[in-house]
């Protein structure tokens, strides 16, 4: 499976499957209303989320990206890694770093 996806085009097919659920919200029974109702409201969250960036790569590039994940899990890997405070404090940093947009920027910025 491909690591990337077209955010645009994501957007545009859950926003189609809502319109969907939005247009069925009177059909059926009670129970199917409230379904389509709640669909619809999952996904309109979903969009939110996507659309904040939430889910966006790390503004570092995606090949740094991958290599400081890497390194991470390979530090990880040792046996005494989670137990030394201050290695436990620099996988925490980088891992937050490499989690959140702006942090991965402030990140790469300090480098």
């Amino acid at each position: 499976m491909s690591d990337y996806v077209k955010k645009q085009a994501l957007l545009d097919h859950i926003n189609a499957i809502r319109n969907a659920h939005i247009e069925k919200r009177n059909d059926g029974d009670e129970c199917d209303q409230f379904a389509n109702e709640a669909v619809a409201d999952w996904l309109w969250a979903i969009q939110e989320q996507i659309q904040s960036g939430a889910f966006d790569m790390p503004l570092i590039g995606v090949e740094e990206y991958y290599r400081l994940r890497a390194a991470l899990e390979y530090i990880r890997s040792f046996p005494f890694a989670e137990q030394n405070d201050d290695i436990r404090c620099i996988l925490r940093t980088v891992d937050e770093t490499l989690s959140t947009p702006t942090g991965a920027q402030k990140g790469a910025d300090q480098a």
